[in-house]
């Protein structure tokens, strides 16, 4: 009952709700998800007359999103604490993801990285810039799911530091290129 007042008084403030979210009791005490789609119906005078509407159990799509959160949480923890500079290229070349640690090691952030896609282009040494520049199409072409080299970066502070670079091929579970995995090692 209090539940069907406080409805009434949102209606009749609003005239509708769309996907609220809300939470209800069964007979036996659980608490499930539920999404609330409702309206005010009027006469032809428009004056309320009542509502109707619709209420859908999400509690599967909750768990699915909590569940995913997890999931993400874990992997944010694990990458953002790696002492290595991970990232994610897409299959177009942009930056998907930069941890934390790639300031560590070159100087710039992570956001600096992925606001500007050249800059890992811009901080490449002069000479082993050519390592980089063939190492995409190489790479997208290659049967090898594994390309690892050796170059120089010059940092924010323009110190010169060599770097070990690993990247790996990344596919989703129906074989869709998803883009390069790459690890770079200050050595």
């Amino acid at each position: 009952q209090p539940f069907i007042n406080k409805l009434g008084k949102i209606l009749l403030k609003k005239e509708s709700v769309s996907d609220q979210d809300i939470k209800l009791t069964k007979k036996n005490g659980e608490i499930i998800n539920a999404s609330l789609n409702a309206r005010i119906l009027k006469n032809a005078k428009g004056i309320p007359v009542g509502s109707e509407g619709v209420i859908r159990d999400i509690s599967e799509r909750k768990k699915a999103e909590a569940d995913f959160q997890k999931s993400e949480e874990k992997f944010r923890m694990l990458a953002n604490f790696t002492y290595d500079w991970e990232y994610w290229l897409s299959p177009e070349n942009t930056i998907i993801y930069m941890s934390p640690s790639c300031e560590r090691i070159s100087g710039y952030t992570a956001d600096e990285f992925t606001s500007n896609n050249e800059l890992m282009m811009e901080i490449v040494h002069p000479d082993d810039l050519h390592l980089f520049k063939d190492y995409l199409p190489k790479h997208k072409r290659s049967v090898n799911d594994v390309i690892t080299f050796d170059f120089r970066i010059i940092t924010r502070d323009k110190t010169t530091k060599w770097i070990n670079h690993l990247g790996q091929k990344v596919y989703a579970d129906d074989g869709r290129f998803m883009g390069i995995r790459a690890s770079n090692r200050d050595i």
